[in-house]
C-alpha cells in the first residue's frame, strides 16, 4: 500500500504546534507506511486524579494515535487521540515496528488531558527502507566505510593502505576537505605513503527500484553561485516614473534564468541541470512608501564543462541584455503614461554591468586604501557567519556604497565557494588505470551478491569530491578570487597539492534533506560495505 503514515508534533509550551497533523496522501512517500504504536499514559488534569496506562505490558493492546488534519490551540483539540484496540494512521495497514518519539498534550475548554506517548518507528514495508534525518546523507556513507576499513583491518596480510576520513561540514565551505587536501602532502611524505586514489561516499537519490542508486559516479558536477546585485533608482511609489525599478531588472534576471534548459551543457553523454535561483530579496531595512535602492539575488549553477571565465562572462551576457529589456519595458510604460498625461516623460539613464571585481576598482578609486580596509573589517566582522549568501550580500552592499554607485546597474560575481567540475579523466593514465580496477571490483559484487551496479558521469548532488584528488587551474582560481566578495569564501590551493583519480561510491535513499529522508537498508548495509572493500583492494596493483 502507498504512503508513509506517520504523525508528526512539534514541542512548542507544551502544546503540540503542527497546523500539518494531516499529510495528505499526495505529498507522502510512495514506498512505505508506518503506524505509531506503543506507549500511552493518560491522566484528567484534576489534583488526585489517576493515570490510565495502555502498553504492551497491559491488559490493553497496544495503543496508537489517530490524529485528524486541524490547526491546534489551546481551546481546541486538534489531535483526537485514542487508547486501546489497535487503530491505523490515515490509512487501512497496521503495522507496529516504530521508531521515534515525541511528547504532546491536548486541552479541552475547561479541564486537560495529558498524555505522554512514546512510540517507535523503524518498519517500512518490506523493510528495505530505514528512515531518518542523516542517515541517507551521509551517515550511511561513513558507516559502510567503516564496515569495510574494520574489514581490510583484520587481514593478515595488509596489501597497502586505507585511510578513513570523515568531515562535518561539505555544505559549509567544506573546509573539513580543503584542510585534508592541503596536509595530505605532509601525511604522505611523513609515512612514505603514494596516494594512489581516492573513494568519496557520498548518497544519491533513486525514486524507482534502485538501479540508479547502485553505482560508481566516475566526477561530480561543477558548482557555481553567481550574483546580480542590482542598483536601481529609488523613488516615492507616487512618482514611480522618476526612478528606476530594481525590482523590474532583478525580475528580467530571474526571467533569463531560472529553470532555463539552454543554460545547461553536457560532457561525457550527460547534461547538466538548469540553474535555480536560492535567494532573492531587496536589501532594505524596516517599510518606507519608497522603491528599494538594491535587490539581491543569487543562483546555484551546476556545471559539467564551463569555466570560471566562461560562466562569468556568460552571466554578464545575460544580466546586461536583461536589464536593457527592463528599461526598455520601463521606458515604453513611460511614453504611453505621460503621453496619456499629455507631459513631457523624465529622462532615463542607459544601465550598466559591472563584476565584483571592477567595483572593487571603483572603490579604491574613490576612497583609497581606506574604503577597502573598512570593506575588510566588515568581513572580519562576519567571519562567524554560515550563511555565506548573507556574507557576500553585506560585502556588496557595502562596496556599492563606498563607490559612491548609482543605479541602473547590476554587479556580478560569486557569492559562495565555488565547487570545481572533477572526473576521473582529468587524472590521465592512472584515472584510466583505476577506473579499470573498479570494474573487476563491480564484477565481483554484482556475481556475489546478484545485482548491477550502475557506471555514471557525474554526481550531480555536489560533493568534496571538487576538492579530492585535483589541482586547481590557476588562471580560472585567479577569476574566482577576483569576483567572490569574500576572500574566505574562495579557494586557495598550495602549489604542493597531490592529483589522484577519485570516485563516489556510496547508498541510495529517498528524499534526503527532507522530513521523509530514508535510506535502502538490503544495499548500504549489505552490499556497500562489500564494494568499497572489494574497490579498496583492487587498487593495491596486481
Amino acid at each position: 500500500m502507498d504512503g508513509l503514515h506517520i504523525a508528526e508534533a512539534v514541542i512548542g509550551e507544551g502544546f503540540a504546534q503542527s497546523p500539518d497533523q494531516h499529510t495528505d496522501a499526495a505529498e507522502r512517500p510512495h514506498d512505505a507506511e508506518a503506524v505509531l504504536v506503543g506507549q500511552v499514559i493518560a491522566h484528567e488534569d484534576r489534583p488526585g486524579a489517576g493515570k490510565r496506562r495502555f502498553d504492551h505490558e497491559g491488559a490493553h493492546r497496544p495503543a496508537l494515535v489517530h490524529a485528524r488534519g486541524k490547526e491546534f490551540d489551546h481551546h481546541d483539540a486538534a489531535l483526537q487521540l485514542e487508547a486501546g484496540a489497535a487503530r491505523q494512521i490515515f490509512g487501512e495497514h497496521i503495522d507496529h515496528r516504530l521508531q521515534g518519539r515525541f511528547r504532546t498534550v491536548m486541552q479541552g475548554h475547561a479541564q486537560g488531558l495529558f498524555l505522554d506517548m512514546q512510540f517507535r518507528i523503524f518498519a517500512y514495508e518490506g523493510g528495505d527502507f530505514l528512515p531518518g534525518r542523516g542517515l541517507l546523507d551521509m551517515k550511511s556513507g561513513l558507516a559502510a566505510g567503516i564496515v569495510a576499513l574494520e574489514r581490510f583491518a583484520d587481514l593478515d596480510e595488509s596489501p597497502g593502505n586505507v585511510l578513513f576520513v570523515a568531515t562535518p561540514d561539505e555544505e559549509n565551505r567544506s573546509r573539513g576537505m580543503i584542510s585534508l587536501r592541503n596536509t595530505l602532502p605532509d601525511i604522505a611524505e611523513k609515512y612514505a605513503l603514494d596516494i594512489v586514489g581516492g573513494i568519496n561516499l557520498d548518497s544519491t537519490s533513486d525514486e524507482g527500484d534502485g538501479a540508479d542508486g547502485r553505482a560508481l559516479y566516475l566526477g561530480s558536477v561543477g558548482k557555481y553561485s553567481p550574483f546580480a546585485f542590482v542598483v536601481g533608482r529609488p523613488t516615492h511609489a507616487g512618482y514611480a516614473y522618476h526612478g528606476v525599478s530594481a525590482h523590474l531588472i532583478a525580475a528580467e534576471i530571474m526571467r533569463a534564468i531560472e529553470f532555463n534548459d539552454q543554460l545547461t551543457d553536457e560532457a561525457f553523454g550527460e547534461r547538466s541541470p538548469p540553474p535555480v535561483c536560492l535567494e532573492a530579496r531587496d536589501v532594505r531595512h524596516g517599510y518606507e512608501v519608497t522603491t528599494p535602492a538594491h535587490v539581491w539575488l543569487s543562483f546555484n549553477w551546476l556545471t559539467h564543462s564551463r569555466s570560471s571565465t566562461e560562466m562569468l562572462a556568460g552571466f554578464r551576457s545575460i544580466v546586461a541584455a536583461a536589464i536593457e529589456t527592463a528599461l526598455g519595458s520601463q521606458r515604453s510604460n513611460a511614453r504611453r503614461y505621460f503621453g496619456a498625461l499629455g507631459k513631457e516623460r523624465p529622462a532615463f539613464q542607459d544601465g550598466q554591468v559591472l563584476t565584483y571585481g571592477k567595483l572593487r576598482d571603483l572603490v579604491r578609486q574613490r576612497g583609497g586604501e581606506q574604503a577597502l580596509g573598512r570593506i575588510a573589517a566588515k568581513e572580519a566582522s562576519l567571519a562567524g557567519e554560515n550563511d555565506q549568501l548573507a556574507v557576500s550580500r553585506e560585502l556588496v552592499a557595502l562596496a556599492v556604497s563606498e563607490a559612491g554607485l548609482e543605479g541602473p546597474a547590476v554587479i556580478i560575481g560569486f557569492s559562495s565557494l565555488h565547487y570545481p567540475m572533477v572526473h576521473i579523466n582529468q587524472a590521465g593514465d592512472a584515472g584510466r588505470d583505476f577506473h579499470d580496477r573498479l570494474k573487476t571490483a563491480i564484477a565481483t559484487i554484482e556475481a556475489r551478491h546478484a545485482t548491477t551496479i550502475a557506471t555514471k558521469q557525474f554526481f550531480a548532488g555536489i560533493s568534496d569530491m571538487s576538492f579530492f584528488g585535483r589541482r586547481p587551474d590557476l588562471a580560472s582560481t585567479s577569476v574566482l578570487i577576483d569576483n567572490t566578495p569574500a576572500a574566505m569564501l574562495s579557494d586557495h590551493p598550495p602549489s604542493s597539492l597531490l592529483t589522484y583519480p577519485v570516485v563516489n561510491i556510496g547508498p541510495w535513499g529517498r528524499d534526503y534533506h527532507q522530513k521523509w529522508e530514508r535510506v535502502h537498508a538490503p544495499y548500504t548495509f549489505g552490499i556497500l560495505p562489500d564494494l568499497i572493500y572489494e574497490a579498496a583492494l583492487r587498487c593495491f596493483g596486481d
